[in-house]
């Protein structure tokens, strides 16, 4: 049983009992108490917010309840709702929106020729972009790609042929250990 229950302020709501009590939705927390025989079966639990459960199907016996009732107080005008049942169960929906944002554009740049043996920089920090993809034009020449610290044994390496996807919003230096100059390409998705 799912059952919604209105406070409208300080109130006290009973309803039938059950193995099984999960509190699908609060606002503010209320407190539980479990009877049996209208003998209140364990310490009142205090403080109880959404996501809470209480699963007493191993302490009863099969075809038994637990509890026969349960009182819930809250001190708050909020609707509560709450989930009852003889055996265990329930459900892993979450609530709230999830977003997924994806580039949203595609950007190509001009070619650029890292001169010889020198760091450039191949393109600007962008804080919208969301990956650049770099590819080495070489086909015998391994570059070197990273900071402007990049040098010939320090960033990542970017082989003949090779595009690596870069997802940082940083300027990004390429380092040409060659004699001659060697062109890169670069798309940037933002």
């Amino acid at each position: 049983m799912i059952k919604e229950i209105v406070f409208t302020g300080p109130d006290t709501k009973t309803l039938r009992g059950g193995n099984f009590l999960r509190v699908i939705s609060s606002s503010a927390d209320v407190d539980i108490e479990f009877k049996n025989n209208n003998t209140r079966l364990d310490e009142k639990a205090e403080g109880v917010v959404e996501g809470d459960y209480f699963d007493f199907t191993q302490a009863s016996r099969e075809g038994d309840r637990y509890f026969d009732h349960v009182t819930i107080t809250s001190a708050a005008a909020q609707t509560v709702v709450i989930h009852i049942t003889d055996g265990k169960s329930g459900s892993a929906r979450l609530s709230g929106s999830v977003s997924v944002a994806g580039a949203s554009g595609l950007q190509s740049a001009a070619d650029v020729s890292i001169a010889a043996t020198s760091t450039q920089q191949v393109i600007a920090q962008n804080l919208s972009r969301k990956k650049l993809h770099l590819a080495n034009l070489s086909n015998s020449v391994s570059l070197r790609w990273g900071d402007a610290a990049t040098t010939a044994a320090r960033g990542g390496l970017l082989h003949p042929g090779m595009v690596v996807e870069i997802e940082n919003t940083a300027a990004v230096y390429v380092y040409n250990p060659d004699a001659a100059p060697v062109d890169v390409a670069i798309v940037e998705e933002t």
